[in-house]
């Protein structure tokens, strides 16, 4: 577990509401550590926090076909190949108007 919160939290600010997004404005900003679950410390290897935390992002994208399969998650995840360039990779994060129902 990374962020031990639950994806979406109605009673929290806009900008926390929605997990992936939080996550995914902490990365743009140059702070995706400060996703981590703070009773973690710092008992994690960084670099395999921050891999985790971007696959979390990719996996998350609104529209399945952008979305990696099996076959590379695990060669991301035994750094087999590299992540794509998240900066240059067409990130959309929520593209469903339903949500807004949920929230």
């Amino acid at each position: 577990v990374a962020y031990r919160r639950r994806p979406i939290e109605p009673e929290r600010h806009c900008e926390e509401m929605v997990i992936v997004e939080l996550v995914h404005s902490l990365w743009k900003d140059g702070r995706i550590l400060d996703a981590m679950d703070k009773r973690l410390g710092n008992s994690y290897v960084v670099e395999e926090a921050e891999l985790v935390l971007k696959l979390g992002i990719l996996c998350s994208q609104a529209a399945p076909q952008s979305r990696p399969n099996m076959r590379q998650l695990t060669q991301y995840l035994d750094h087999d190949a590299s992540l794509p360039d998240l900066e240059c990779h067409n990130l959309v994060i929520q593209d469903d108007p339903g949500l807004d129902q949920i929230i």
